[in-house]
Formats: structure tokens, sequence, C-alpha cells
């Protein structure tokens, strides 16, 4: 084609889609900013909510794969978060979010399996027990609330691998992002007073939100962040120092693993600890020959890095000790 060819097609084209996008850009712009700025309080409340689903659809159709990374960028940060204005959890819409997100993702091939027979079959066991307990309004929005967050690991599974690889280095990053900010809260604010300033992350304004673990001489201030409950950070945490380890290499794996797995342990959550060391004993019976050695100098020194801690070492080696508030709490009155 040459080159008048082509100037005459743009001359062509151009002005009409110009005009039309000018035509629409007016008539949203006009039909939102009029009411926005002489309605009342709920009518700017609405205005915003539609602008805000606006840009949601916009997003969700043209860039799908951010609809995911967003969900697991808010479960490895603050996972208690609400939507602005609402009390309806942010993780909630995201998960709800990621299915619709499937149908404009290229590369999908959703080809349900065992897993998905074992969560259907959850599923069921979940609603007879609801059935079973009390049947009501509130306790099947619970239940809602709980299989969405719990089938969002479907459409994760079948993730096309650029985007799960994608996804996974964002959680990693967020699991660094909260650590930093756990650990600077440790250090600047021991009495846990700070933590009533992260009231959009779940905590309450008034106060009283660190959580201590009783010790053999004093009590310790547990690692919370932006996770409100240390055994919830223990959780997540734990899950981004095992993808930091699985999916990256050289430098960033030693300090994001360094850095999450510090986190870890001063969040004080033994089952948390338990299940990467759990997990990290299953890999390195899995890893060939040549892997191994190094698997097992790097866990040796994990292992002496922790210790060398002393309230995550006081707190590994005082389980089940007198001080201990779990034998405490489940002994016989």
């Amino acid at each position: 084609m040459s080159l008048d060819e082509l100037d005459h097609r743009e001359a062509w084209v151009r002005p009409r889609e110009v005009a039309t996008m000018l035509a629409v850009s007016s008539v949203l712009t006009i039909g939102l900013l009029v009411p926005f700025l002489l309605g009342s309080e709920t009518t700017k409340l609405v205005v915003l909510a539609v602008v805000a689903v606006a840009i949601a659809a916009w997003v969700t159709a043209v860039h799908p794969v951010l609809v995911v990374r967003g969900f697991v960028l808010v479960l490895a940060v603050v996972p208690y978060l609400h939507v602005p204005g609402t009390g309806i959890p942010l993780l909630l819409v995201l998960s709800l979010g990621i299915w619709v997100a499937l149908l404009f993702l290229p590369g999908l091939e959703f080809r349900p399996g065992w897993p998905e027979a074992l969560l259907g079959l959850l599923a069921a066991v979940a609603l007879l027990s609801v059935v079973a307990t009390g049947v009501s309004v509130d306790a099947f929005i619970e239940y809602a609330a709980w299989l969405a967050a719990t089938a969002v690991l479907v459409p994760l599974r079948f993730l096309p691998d650029q985007a799960r690889r994608a996804c996974i280095h964002t959680f990693v990053l967020g699991c660094a992002v909260a650590s930093v900010i756990g650990i600077v809260l440790l250090a600047i604010d021991p009495q846990g007073n700070y933590l009533s300033r992260l009231a959009f992350a779940g905590y309450e304004p008034v106060g009283n939100n660190a959580q201590l673990v009783p010790g053999t001489e004093t009590n310790t201030l547990r690692l919370t962040g932006t996770y409100v409950e240390p055994n919830i950070a223990g959780l997540v945490l734990a899950v981004g120092v095992l993808l930091a380890v699985a999916y990256l290499r050289g430098v960033n794996r030693v300090v994001l693993t360094t850095l999450i797995g510090t986190a870890l342990l001063l969040t004080l959550s033994r089952s948390a600890i338990g299940t990467v060391a759990v997990a990290f004993v299953v890999l390195v019976l899995l890893a060939g020959g040549r892997r191994r050695l190094p698997l097992l100098g790097a866990g040796l020194l994990a292992a002496l890095g922790s210790l060398a801690i002393p309230v995550g070492r006081e707190r590994l080696l005082n389980s089940s000790g007198p001080s201990d508030t779990g034998p405490v709490v489940r002994a016989p009155a």
C-alpha cells in the first residue's frame, strides 16, 4: 500500500473514530459530572460507585491478568482490607472478579479434574453443616463468602504459565513489602500502639491491637503488620517463602527468602513454621542428587538463623512447656 493510499485511509477512518469517541466521552462526562456537582452526598457516592464499576469492568476486559495480580497482592499485603465506605472485604470482590476475568484471558484451558471434584465435595459437606447447625440468611451469606474465597483456587490453577508466574512474583513481592512493614512496626512500636492507625487494614482504631505470647520471663510481641492476626501472617508468609524458593533464582531468591522468612519467624506461628519445615523436607527428598546438598546446606543455615533470633528460639524450645498458652488452655479444668 502506497503512502497516498495510507493517508487516504487514515483521513477516512480517523475523523469518524475521533468524533465517536468525543461524543461518547462528552455524554458520559456530562452525565456523571452534573449529578456529582449538583447532587446530594448519596448521589455523589452513587456516581463514584458507577465510575469505579466502569473502571473495574474496563480493566477486567482489557487487562484481565491485573485482576488476578490485584487479588494476590491484596492477599499478600492487606488481606482484611475492605472496599472503601463499605464493610465488604476487597478480597471477596476480587475473588469474584477473577471468574469474570477468565472470560477475557487468552490462552486459558479450563479442564476440571480431581482437585475441582474434591472442592465440590468439600462445598457439599460445608452446606450440610450449615443446614445442620441452623438455617438463616446470615449463615448462607457466610457460606457464600467462604465458597467464593475458597473456589478462587480453581481459576488460579488454570492460569497460563506466563500469567501464573506474574501472579506468583506479585505475591512474593507483596509478602516482602508486608514483611518490611511488620518488622519496622516491631522495632519502632513494641507496645503495638501504631497498629490503631491501620484501621483501613482491619485493626480497631481504639487501640489494643498488639498480639502477645507469654514467655518464661516476659510477654513477647508477635509480628502482625498489616495482617491483623499473627497466625494469618504466618500462613501467608509461609506460602510466600515456599513460592520464593520454588520460582525465584539468584540474588532475588536469597534476599526475599531471608526477608520473608525472618518475618515469618517473628510471627511466632509454630504451625506456619512447621508447615515450611515439612515442605522443605519434602522438597529435599524429591530433589535430584546435585540439588540435594545445596538444599540441605540452605536448610541448616535457615535452622541456625531461626535459633539465633531470641524470641523465636524461646517460642520453639518452650513449646508445650509450663508457660505455653496452648497446653494451659487445653488442660482439663
